[in-house]
This record gives structure tokens, sequence and C-alpha cells, in this order.
């Protein structure tokens, strides 16, 4: 089966960070996302994931939680706390497998938490989620806020 990541109303491919020390599987995630229509970037440790975040601002993170420098857990917090990235979607794929490492993750920010191992499709396939998920939500501040310009208006006008 054919992944298609392409997202309604984004006029590109999705730019996906992918964060993990081991090469290998950096290298086999960003293949296979490649292969599914994204772009991708590729970071090692925490410090160089987020330089990359800030200067290129990808549509998604795909994180382990423990990284060199920065963990992937402060990575997600220092994101969630700048306005100009606080819109990253940020997915987890870690070892940690037991429950309370993955509340962690989730209480740190994170859209998506998934175990490793997860195959690349089941990857792609909450990422396709989470960025379909935040084009909606996208699209429902962008309605209310028409409305709320259009009640101003009306009441400034009437």
């Amino acid at each position: 089966m054919a992944l298609n990541l392409r997202v309604p109303g984004l006029d590109r491919p999705p730019l996906a960070l992918f964060v993990d020390r081991d090469d290998d599987t950096r290298q086999m995630y960003a293949e296979f996302l490649q292969q599914a229509g994204c772009d991708t970037l590729q970071a090692e440790d925490g410090h160089d994931a987020l330089a990359q975040a800030i200067a290129r601002h990808p549509d998604v993170i795909i994180t382990e939680t423990r990284l060199p420098g920065i963990s992937g857990l402060d990575l997600c917090q220092l994101l969630r706390q700048d306005g100009a990235t606080s819109g990253i979607r940020v997915v987890f794929v870690t070892g940690d497998a037991f429950e309370h490492e993955l509340t962690v993750a989730r209480a740190a920010g994170a859209d998506a938490v998934l175990v490793k191992p997860c195959l690349p499709g089941e990857l792609a396939e909450v990422i396709a989620d989470v960025l379909r998920h935040a084009h909606e939500l996208d699209r429902r501040v962008d309605r209310r806020q028409q409305k709320v310009q259009m009640r101003t208006r009306s009441r400034r006008d009437g």
C-alpha cells in the first residue's frame, strides 16, 4: 500500500524533521517518508533539531525521547514555549515502552507517541493523521477569527 502524505490545504509536500542518534534509523525512516511524499530533514541530536526547527520550520518533527544534548522531551517543550515554533507537530518514536514514559511524552506536548520498533507505514499513517488534524484545527481557528472580525466590524459600523 503506497501512502501519500499530502495534506489538504498544503500546496507543497510536508516537511518532516527526523531526529534520532542512530544513523541507520534516521536514514531508513527518512527514505520511507520521502517515498510517501514528504520532504525530509535529519538531525542526530536535540541541539541540531532545535536549530533546524527554528531555521526551517518543518510541519512535523519525529523524534526519540532520549537524545544527546537536548532530550526529545525538552525539545518538544522548548518548541511549544515559542510562538514561532509552537505549531510544529511533534511525534515521538521511542524505545521507552512503560506507560509512565508515554504519559511524560504526551505531557511534554507530543501530538502522538509510538513505541519502537514501529513499522514505517505505521509512522507515516500517524504523521498523516496528525497533519490532517492540525490542518482542520487551523481551518476552524481561521473561521472563528473571521466571524469575530465580522462581528467587530458590524458593531463598529452599526
